[in-house]
């Protein structure tokens, strides 16, 4: 590195941004990318599986709790999660997913 982008670096540092070198941000993209499960559904533990299955009966969140006996509450909290980790907005993309990846 030039002195000239040090001195750039440790300007932009001083005001509060992030640098990051290429070679780092290279170690870094192939860290995050590295042994990540092309099934998004792997992420899932196995009761939100199931749930998920039932999502995709169509079933309410009240049917799924009376079905495998837990409460409405719990179950919205359980779709809550799925959605997170499959990283969709909505319940019917996270059924279409699962469709998908079966």
């Amino acid at each position: 590195m030039s002195a000239r982008e040090l001195a750039t670096v440790v300007r932009d540092v001083d005001r509060g941004e992030v640098y990051v070198s290429p070679s780092l941000a290279a170690g870094i993209l192939v860290a995050l990318t590295r042994g990540r499960a092309p099934d998004p559904l792997a992420e899932l533990t196995d009761k939100e599986r199931s749930i998920l299955e039932l999502v995709g009966e169509g079933l309410t969140n009240r049917e799924i709790g009376e079905r495998i006996h837990l409460s409405e509450k719990t179950i919205k909290h359980y779709i809550t999660n799925i959605l997170q980790k499959l990283q969709v907005r909505s319940r019917v993309e996270a059924a279409l997913l699962a469709a998908r990846h079966k």
